[in-house]
């Protein structure tokens, strides 16, 4: 495609469309200063408060997308819609939810126990898993880990077939350089996914997953994850992130043993016992079930492309080049971002 306009205007052209981060070094800068001044114009623009991130549902989204379609205007382009506005429309999936009015978790005990679980503040389900409604006994699985290599089995001997099952976030002797667990490394058994699948292997019927005392008293915090944070994958097991203090106040009730023996009714002594010996402890939590429905919803945002066209001429001027580009990136942190508990 040959084209009309000067190899300066066609520069101006690609850093818009590319964010202006890097494109300009596909072409020969004759005045590097101007240069300069001009990209480093746009980056100030599009990086600034302003524009709040360029997250999908921000203002700033759409006054970058503004700021591009000027830029093409201002340089000759004609539109690639229909409609001559430059924006091309459409949607996107930004997130999941759980919709409230269908998602709980209750925990039943004998003598009519009942805990009524807060969605949010107490448990969230987790979109890995994907909707469903279970209603079971509760078994314990430790970590929740089957591992041929390390010789360490949680689901060894134990049916937990259709049961909801209990389990500690991450692996057991994670402050252990002679762990088998490669030390003080996190190996895959440490991934919600090999969690998930070792469950849907054993057949259960649902997860209830809390967090490891190591890295709760390490950060002195034990947060929830959010319902997308492991994927949104649905892998047919209904799962929840549970806070330490609820699992804690359902062993209390119904402690589980130790191999030799030891009434155990806090996570974190499950934790030091499965450290200590390196053997699984898993067993019923007897007497209790799990009653749960979570429903998911995917959130959808609505954006748009930017198309501006610079027509060709000659004998090829009836192929068309394609180059396209983001400029959307990560708003406030929602999704996507290292710090994803910050809202910034």
């Amino acid at each position: 495609m040959r084209s009309r306009l000067s190899n300066s205007v066609i520069r101006r052209i690609a850093a818009c469309a590319c964010c202006v981060f890097g494109a300009t070094n596909a072409f020969a800068v004759e005045n590097n200063a101007a240069t300069i001044e001009r990209v480093g114009n746009d980056i100030e623009y599009l990086a600034s408060d302003e524009l709040e991130g360029r997250g999908p549902m921000t203002e700033g989204l759409q006054k970058a997308a503004e700021f591009i379609r000027d830029e093409f205007k201002s340089v000759g382009l004609a539109s690639g819609t229909e409609d001559g506005s430059f924006i091309q429309p459409f949607e996107i999936a930004v997130g999941t939810e759980a919709v409230k009015t269908k998602t709980w978790l209750v925990l039943n005990g004998p003598e009519e126990q009942e805990i009524k679980v807060e969605l949010e503040e107490q448990f969230q389900p987790m979109a890995v898993g994907g909707s469903g409604s279970v209603e079971a006994d509760i078994v314990f699985v430790g970590y929740g880990i089957s591992a041929e290599e390390q010789k360490y089995d949680d689901y060894k001997d134990i049916d937990v077939d259709g049961k909801v099952v209990l389990m500690i976030r991450r692996e057991p002797q994670q402050d252990d350089e002679q762990s088998v667990f490669d030390g003080k490394n996190i190996t895959r058994h440490s991934y919600i996914q090999t969690k998930v699948q070792a469950a849907r292997q054993a057949k259960a019927g649902a997860i209830i997953l809390v967090n490891d005392p190591f890295s709760t008293a390490r950060d002195e915090k034990d947060e929830l994850s959010k319902p997308a944070a492991f994927g949104t994958n649905g892998a047919g097991i209904p799962m929840a992130h549970m806070k330490q203090a609820i699992a804690d106040q359902l062993l209390s009730k119904a402690p589980v043993k130790s191999g030799e023996g030891e009434t155990l009714s806090t996570v974190a002594a499950i934790e030091d016992a499965i450290d200590e010996t390196l053997e699984p402890i898993s067993q019923p939590i007897e007497g209790w079930t799990a009653k749960l429905e979570f429903t998911f919803e995917t959130i959808e945002a609505k954006v748009g492309n930017v198309v501006g066209v610079l027509e060709g001429e000659g004998p090829l001027a009836n192929e068309t080049v394609v180059i396209g580009a983001h400029y959307d990136h990560l708003g406030y942190g929602p999704f996507g971002s290292r710090r994803p508990g910050e809202k910034a």
